[in-house]
């Protein structure tokens, strides 16, 4: 019994210096992988939030293009938001108008729902004096 617990008590402090060259996060998991045989090419931007005490909802950006998507306001007011595409590889798209109204508006976090076809949320308001009022949905076909 000696030597087990000798073991383990060499084992505890190696293994917190193995975390710190890692970093300070603990408990890392890796909740999903792109499969070799999978349609889509690239997953980003995950959003996490307490669905309640014991859930947690996280959503994330999957793309079967393998494209990115860049959305970005039009000037400091934030009243309209412009997206670009790009195929790594490839040069940006020419900028297309994503939403504008007269109000401020937020990024959007974007799931593609199908191939090409994006569902969207993001913060806005129902003035352009106010931010950050009203929570807009809608959905983005990308040719």
């Amino acid at each position: 019994m000696n030597k087990l617990l000798t073991v383990l008590l060499l084992f505890l402090p190696l293994t917190g210096v193995l975390a710190a060259d890692n970093g300070d996060v603990m408990d890392v998991r890796e909740i999903d992988r792109l499969r070799p045989d999978s349609t889509y090419k690239l997953i980003w931007e995950p959003h996490l939030a307490k669905w309640t005490d014991k859930h947690l909802v996280c959503c994330y950006g999957v793309d079967a293009g393998g494209r990115h998507i860049y959305v970005y306001k039009d000037n400091a007011n934030r009243e309209g938001l412009w997206y670009k595409t790009k195929v790594s590889g490839d040069a940006w798209s020419i900028p297309i108008r994503f939403y504008q109204e007269n109000n401020r508006n937020s990024y959007p976090t974007l799931v593609e729902d199908k191939p090409g076809e994006w569902i969207a949320v993001w913060d806005s308001s129902n003035s352009p004096d106010k931010k950050r009022t009203a929570i807009r949905f809608g959905r983005l076909k990308v040719e």
